[in-house]
């Protein structure tokens, strides 16, 4: 009986060679009888149902870009690359139809590197089409649509890959597929440029590189909910860090469990996101809001600009101007008597009061402040890093907030610190304004980060915040029904 006709042969041996299983006879390796012979397993795929395959090339070294019509010219077989894209140092494409992709297998290690080292072309079949045609985009941006909220300029995409719509058309938009998360943003990017809230919850996002492509695309962002997701370090929100969040949703994440307490999570975020208001619906920052009594102002007193934005940049600049001089008792010009002071220092993971002053303990403005004032450190506020937002303002009270970053000037040594400074004042007699609620936070800058505020001083700059002023302006007009001009 031959070999090839036992039913069992424990001295048969198989081991692998490539995309190919070699298989040994050893039941006459003593007599030199033995025989080996070959089975292609890649004609069994090929032969599979599916028509799609995946084309990957491996090229660690620099990318050639007439690399895929080199690959071409070989290639017996005409093809159409599709979904071509490079991912680090892996040119990966997909083609259709068994005939084209067996050609291409063929054409491993017939290629060439500038260094001379062959270049491997790997062929393997696609279990589904793993990118979206153009028929599925469509489906997918009148689902989106369905989903935006125009007059919010709100996105809300939380578990979309369940949308009745998709499920019906047998679109799968995974999120944490690259190719889907791709096609969201190129839809974001022509279709809501100017989107300011975008929920991303329930749709087990692990990463977050192709998400950080949407950061220069949409500049006005202020509130991200991903929430429910499956993101395991907080290292994957540095991808994100050019946003200038305000609210913020992370619950349900694994991350969140590696912070021992909500003062260092919160701080660790809002080291990130320096204009942070609300960590998972929670506020971090609430300012102090006093009643003034109504015989602080007269009724000739009042604000009368057209342009609130001016007034305040003008006070603004007033401000820090004095702060930055070597005489800051000067600044106690702009407060009123009875006014209230808070410093809150965020140090490290903790969130800590200034000096061991309590928090619910503000200083006396007459006597505290003066010597507070004068013992802080020399300071150089970056203009250019100022943000302003006006929380409300009546023609007789105005509260705002400004953040930024300065320099500390300490001995032998300098210090980045950012800061967040929340102002509630009232018309003076002179015009100008008169602060009856002053708190501030600060946090040292990373290390990493010191050398860019150090550089931010080259020479005036102007504010990026007060030339989109007039926008902000408006939006804050209409939810306090107020008179664009006034």
């Amino acid at each position: 009986m031959s070999h090839f006709q036992c039913k069992h042969n424990p001295y048969k041996g198989t081991f692998w060679s490539g995309d190919d299983l070699i298989v040994k006879d050893l039941s006459q390796a003593n007599g030199g009888g033995g025989r080996a012979f070959r089975v292609d397993r890649t004609r069994r795929q090929f032969r599979s149902n599916t028509s799609w395959f995946k084309v990957t090339i491996p090229y660690r070294g620099a990318l050639n870009l007439y690399l895929l019509q080199a690959l071409q010219n070989i290639c017996p077989i005409p093809y159409v690359p599709i979904e071509h894209h490079v991912d680090q140092h892996t040119v990966t494409f997909y083609v259709n139809g068994s005939a084209a992709a067996t050609a291409l297998r063929k054409c491993s290690h017939k290629l060439k590197d500038c260094y001379g080292r062959k270049i491997v072309v790997n062929v393997k079949r696609c279990g589904y089409q793993d990118f979206l045609s153009s028929a599925q985009l469509n489906h997918i941006e009148r689902c989106m649509a369905k989903r935006f909220n125009c007059n919010l300029q709100a996105l809300d995409l939380n578990n979309i890959d369940k949308d009745p719509d998709l499920v019906s058309q047998k679109v799968k938009l995974l999120l944490n597929k690259k190719t889907s998360m791709e096609a969201v943003i190129k839809i974001v990017e022509g279709n809501v440029p100017r989107l300011t809230s975008l929920n991303l919850s329930n749709n087990c996002i692990q990463r977050l590189d192709e998400l950080s492509k949407l950061v220069p695309k949409v500049p006005n962002l202020m509130a991200l909910d991903l929430s429910q997701n499956n993101l395991q370090s907080e290292c994957e929100l540095d991808k994100l860090k050019g946003l200038n969040l305000v609210e913020l949703w992370l619950v349900g994440n694994p991350l969140c469990a590696l912070f021992k307490d909500a003062n260092s999570y919160a701080s660790a975020m809002c080291q990130r996101f320096p204009q942070l208001q609300k960590l998972d619906g929670t506020p971090l920052f609430q300012p102090t809001v006093i009643d003034a009594p109504s015989t602080i102002v007269s009724p000739e007193t009042s604000f009368t600009c057209f342009n609130i934005y001016g007034f305040i940049e003008r006070f603004v600049q007033n401000y820090y101007d004095v702060c930055d001089s070597d005489d800051r008792t000067l600044m106690l010009q702009a407060y009123y008597e009875d006014a209230l002071f808070k410093h809150t220092k965020l140090h490290h993971s903790q969130i800590l009061p200034m000096n061991g002053q309590d928090v619910d303990n503000p200083l006396d403005i007459d006597q505290d402040v003066v010597t507070f004032l004068n013992k802080l450190p020399k300071t150089q506020h970056d203009r250019s890093s100022f943000h302003v937002k006006v929380n409300a303002f009546t023609n007789t009270r105005l509260e705002f907030t400004v953040s930024g970053n300065y320099t500390e000037f300490k001995e032998l040594r300098t210090n980045g610190i950012s800061f967040i400074r929340n102002f509630v004042a009232l018309p003076s007699d002179h015009g100008g304004l008169c602060i009856i609620n002053d708190q501030v936070f600060t946090k040292k800058v990373p290390k990493a980060q010191k050398a860019q505020i150090s550089g931010a001083f080259v020479g005036p700059t102007t504010n990026p915040f007060f030339q989109h002023g007039k926008v902000t302006q408006r939006q804050t007009s209409a939810q306090s029904n107020d008179d664009e001009d006034w």
